[in-house]
């Protein structure tokens, strides 16, 4: 009896201290599950977002700011340049609010005398836009009439390079009067596409289609 009563003592004695140490005893905490590498976390996602939206921004204010910029016209005139053809080019298009250089082919000289001898002061030397470093930006050269202007300017070395180029880049191109069949048909520019020209050189254009309504 006595050592009955002693075990129940000690078990009253000590079961409250064991509830109260397994009370204070702190939960396993289960190990986070390891995050697959090939699924991009939630901030890189967010980042990528913002980045695109950013460039896609930034694409389209440039877009914006290009078609807001003034069209960049080149007109080429020589002596002997038909000048009603090349001063109403050059008059039109500056009031549209193209950018409009005119470009002198006499090498050394920015006047040129023209076919009814109206003097013309050039913006340019072919020497200074033709050639290493030149500028190639043209959205249009434009070229007028007039003998024997339009000769000069189809016979100038530098100036070939340049309308080569802008013709292979697509660009738009214009030529008025004698020029479309001087200038532009011999280059082959005019080759699968409807051209006219003066009437005292339209039967040049061998390489343009024809046109199919007589005005």
């Amino acid at each position: 009896a006595l050592v009955s009563a002693f075990k129940s003592a000690a078990m009253s004695a000590f079961a409250p201290a064991s509830c109260a140490q397994a009370a204070r005893r702190p939960r396993a905490t289960p190990a986070p599950k390891a995050r697959d590498a090939r699924v991009p976390h939630r901030s890189a996602l967010q980042f990528s977002r913002r980045s695109t939206i950013a460039s896609a921004r930034r694409g389209a204010a440039a877009a914006a700011a290009a078609e807001d910029a003034p069209k960049k016209v080149l007109v080429p005139v020589a002596d002997g340049t038909e000048e009603i053809e090349a001063v109403t080019v050059i008059d039109v298009l500056r009031r549209a609010g193209a950018e409009v250089v005119v470009m002198s082919v006499e090498d050394g000289r920015n006047e040129v005398v023209c076919s009814r001898g109206v003097r013309l002061v050039a913006d340019a030397n072919v020497k200074e836009l033709a050639g290493r470093g030149a500028p190639s930006d043209w959205d249009l050269i434009a070229v007028p009439g007039g003998m024997p202007g339009a000769e000069h300017i189809a016979d100038h070395v530098k100036f070939h390079a340049v309308l080569e180029k802008h013709f292979r880049a697509g660009k738009l191109m214009a030529a008025i009067c004698a020029a479309p069949a001087i200038c532009f048909e011999p280059k082959g520019f005019l080759e699968g596409y409807a051209a006219t020209a003066h009437p005292n050189f339209v039967d040049e254009l061998g390489g343009a289609l024809l046109e199919k309504k007589n005005y």
